[in-house]
């Protein structure tokens, strides 16, 4: 009789079930699969399915067979072997993150009586000790940390004149351009004599920060039919391999110059064809400066979160520390990626490096030399990134089985799902993604976002705390050293 043979937790993070198939059932399985082999064979001179079996069995590809083999035992006996090793989980209190088949040291192999034995290893999620969540101490994060963060008034600034370019009405000017113009030029970049991009009829707008500095600057003061050159530094993250990280001879043939009619955003109001538009969104120009102040400060708030919440990520994954992982699942997980990486980088003319710095930005870091890091290199930087969102995946789960109380219920996680399945590129899918994938994802998400809510409010309210004490105690203090002063008056 087929049944489970053994049970056991080998380590802190393995649970391990060995399961016999008897005898009799595996070698009915085993001419089963041949016979439906041997039917598939074609030989000159015999119709399908007529092959000797002797004949067939010399074409049946041996590797295909075994595989088809170990499939039908799996149907069969992997839910008996799965609900034995659940029942003695749940009595222990752990859970499994994944399941592997162990092929090592003849775990699973067909024995000499017939039977066949497989191994299962339960890779179980790490019991993770939160006690010191308490204790983690989160600074304040200042405005001025923020990069690339541009001052209120020069937002101000910027996004008005947008909205006057934007919505303004443009004519063809003969006289030289100038801020806020409308230039259209042919552009073409050159590094030596090898020319790197042509753009045809390119529509740049003088002043609103839409391309680099050094191409607004030189298309300042040019008419209809000029010609211009001058050199640009390419940012290293240029979309285009050729220019990133280079200097490029840049020359801007002027195909026309056009200029604003409406002479002040106020004017844009009153007279632009958008004018309705505008009036419905803003009300009138006069509420232009609180309506984008508005918008200004809750943006700045979203990344001051943001940041703040990457500092109790890496706070909570200080705090906890490293536990066992699948190397087996790592390595494989390590070479999906860096074949991933490598398809983009065919497909977008980048090298692996360039393409994997565009995917996942935080490689860039873990590089010594992006122009000179090797394969090997970037496999580490990928096992890296796959150990921490290992950890950081298995500590939110941790946090949701086990401290979140306040769960979604399953009409809750079906209606994201249906709202999702509708509009997929809301919520961040693209338009073929399988339903069953939505769905899958949709659960593992809200779980995430459901556990690290909890985390915040776990350190938040502790820092409050820790911060309402100390505060207390300065004020104890204080009032201590003015009793301390009266009295030395006193005695005096």
């Amino acid at each position: 009789m087929s049944k489970v043979i053994s049970t056991n937790q080998v380590s802190d993070n393995a649970f391990v079930v060995d399961y016999l198939v008897d005898p009799e059932e595996f070698v009915q399985i085993k001419e089963t699969t041949i016979d439906e082999l041997v039917k598939e064979v074609k030989l000159p001179g015999f119709r399908k399915g007529k092959v000797p079996k002797e004949k067939a069995l010399a074409k049946i590809d041996l590797r295909k067979l075994e595989n088809l083999i170990l499939e039908k035992v799996f149907q069969k006996h992997e839910k008996a072997a799965i609900d034995a090793a659940v029942a003695e989980l749940q009595q222990k209190g752990r859970r499994y993150t994944h399941i592997t088949l162990n092929f090592e040291n003849g775990a699973t192999r067909e024995n000499q009586d017939g039977s066949f034995q497989f191994q299962l290893v339960f890779h179980l999620m790490p019991e993770i000790d939160l006690s010191k969540l308490s204790e983690i101490k989160i600074r304040e994060v200042k405005e001025d940390e923020i990069v690339g963060r541009p001052p209120l008034e020069e937002f101000l600034a910027l996004e008005k004149a947008r909205l006057f370019c934007n919505y303004n009405r443009y004519d063809h000017s003969e006289e030289p351009s100038r801020k806020f113009d409308q230039v259209v030029v042919d552009l073409i970049g050159k590094i030596g004599e090898e020319e790197v991009f042509t753009e045809k009829n390119v529509q740049v707008f003088l002043g609103l920060g839409w391309f680099l500095p050094e191409i607004e600057q030189n298309l300042i003061g040019v008419k209809k039919g000029d010609q211009v050159t001058f050199e640009v530094n390419f940012p290293e993250n240029h979309p285009n391999s050729k220019v990133a990280g280079k200097k490029v001879m840049v020359t801007a043939e002027v195909k026309s110059v056009l200029s604003p009619q409406y002479v002040s955003l106020e004017e844009v109001f009153e007279k632009s064809k958008q004018a309705s538009e505008l009036q419905k969104r803003f009300g009138s120009a006069a509420n232009v400066d609180q309506y984008l102040s508005d918008v200004y400060h809750r943006e700045t708030n979203r990344i001051l979160t943001e940041m703040r919440n990457r500092l109790i990520i890496e706070e909570v994954m200080r705090m906890v520390p490293d536990f066992e992982i699948d190397e087996n699942l790592i390595k494989t997980e390590s070479e999906r990626l860096l074949s991933q990486v490598k398809e983009n980088a065919d497909k977008n003319n980048l090298s692996v490096v360039q393409a994997a710095v565009r995917s996942y930005p935080v490689i860039a870091s873990m590089l010594e030399s992006q122009e000179e890091s090797t394969e090997d290199e970037l496999k580490q930087a990928f096992s890296k990134i796959i150990r921490d969102e290992y950890k950081w995946t298995s500590i939110l789960s941790f946090v949701y089985q086990n401290k979140v109380t306040d769960k979604p219920k399953p009409e809750d996680f079906e209606k994201i799902q249906e709202n999702a399945k509708k509009e997929p590129e809301m919520y961040g899918f693209r338009k073929d993604t399988p339903e069953e994938e939505i769905k899958n994802a949709i659960v593992d998400n809200t779980i995430r976002q459901v556990a690290f809510t909890w985390i915040v409010n776990q350190v938040t309210q502790a820092n409050s705390q820790n911060l309402s004490a100390e505060q207390n105690q300065n004020t104890s203090n204080s009032d201590q050293d003015k009793k301390t002063k009266t009295k030395t008056k006193q005695s005096k």
